[in-house]
């Protein structure tokens, strides 16, 4: 879709692309996905994790997450920036 792809361009090259994401979103009627970082659980249960196991969009243009476990391998990257997820 030229649409996304265009906006994806925009935000790589850092242009505020949240009044154009939003409309892309209403005209596709596509539901937002929450911009929460909570990880759930309780820490020291089954599940649970302190704030440093999360990475998040170095640059805060997505809201992709990554919960840092061990054996898991490293971070993954941006979908947008192609930069690796940093420490929230």
């Amino acid at each position: 879709m030229a649409a996304l792809e265009a906006l994806v361009a925009a935000a790589r090259e850092g242009a505020d692309v949240e009044a154009d994401r939003a409309a892309l979103a209403d005209r596709l009627r596509v539901a937002e996905p929450p911009r929460s970082r909570t990880i759930a659980g309780v820490f020291g249960l089954d599940g649970g994790h302190s704030d440093p196991d999360l990475y998040v969009c170095p640059a805060g243009l997505c809201s992709r997450t990554w919960l840092n476990v061990p054996g898991k391998g490293d971070p993954p990257l941006c979908a947008i920036t192609d930069a690796v997820l940093v420490r929230d």
